[in-house]
């Protein structure tokens, strides 16, 4: 019998996500590794696999994801989005509590990394979709931020940052980013015979009326 994904198997995996958290919360030994592992999982594997569910499953008519496709925000609201879903929060749950601050991080996680690949992944009939340019742009300068916040907070408190989770992340940043330019030069290279058609014969009839 194949598998069939519904709402309640994506409850199912978000709440399994939650347990392994908390088990890794009672393990101090792997507790950094697998947080990281964790994050990268959460935003660059799930989030991604979560709007590909809602658009297979056509469910951006739905009023619980309607907010996200209705209105297109724009993009640098995504990037702030994203930047303080996956980088800011993680900082301020590890200085209000080691303990308890990874499950208000995981949430935010999820939700912003999930509002950050909706510009790019989205397949929906009244989403208007996005110019290549300004895609391309947006997945630059997440990759600039991205990259500066680590290095920033790394030199800050003097420690050295998650060097699995900035070339992990990074990696799949570029990947989305080559993966955009390679569709991009696809369209421009296509040539609409109707709009050329249309363009030329003007000119020759009003060549001809002379």
């Amino acid at each position: 019998m194949p598998f069939k994904s519904t709402r309640s198997t994506v409850k199912i995996a978000f709440f399994s996500l939650l347990i392994i958290v908390a088990f890794i919360l009672l393990n101090s030994n792997l507790h950094h590794h697998f947080i990281d592992i964790l994050r990268l999982i959460t935003a660059f594997i799930l989030a991604p696999l979560w709007v590909l569910y809602v658009n297979q499953s056509q469910l951006w008519f739905h009023k619980r994801y309607r907010w996200a496709a209705g209105k297109n925000a724009p993009l640098t609201i995504h990037t702030l989005s994203f930047l303080f879903g996956v980088l800011i929060s993680y900082d301020l749950a590890l200085m209000i509590s080691r303990d308890f601050g990874y499950f208000i991080h995981f949430p935010l996680l999820l939700i912003s990394s999930f509002i950050y690949w909706i510009p790019l992944l989205i397949k929906c009939r009244f989403y208007k979709s996005r110019p290549y340019f300004h895609r391309f742009i947006y997945i630059l300068i997440t990759c600039i931020l991205f990259f500066l916040y680590h290095e920033g907070t790394s030199y800050y408190y003097q420690a050295k940052p998650a060097f699995g989770f900035i070339t992990m992340g990074l990696t799949v940043l570029l990947i989305s980013l080559y993966v955009l330019i390679k569709h991009w030069s696809h369209d421009e290279s296509h040539i609409d015979t109707r709009t050329v058609k249309g363009m030329v014969e003007p000119l020759s009839k009003q060549k001809s009326s002379y």
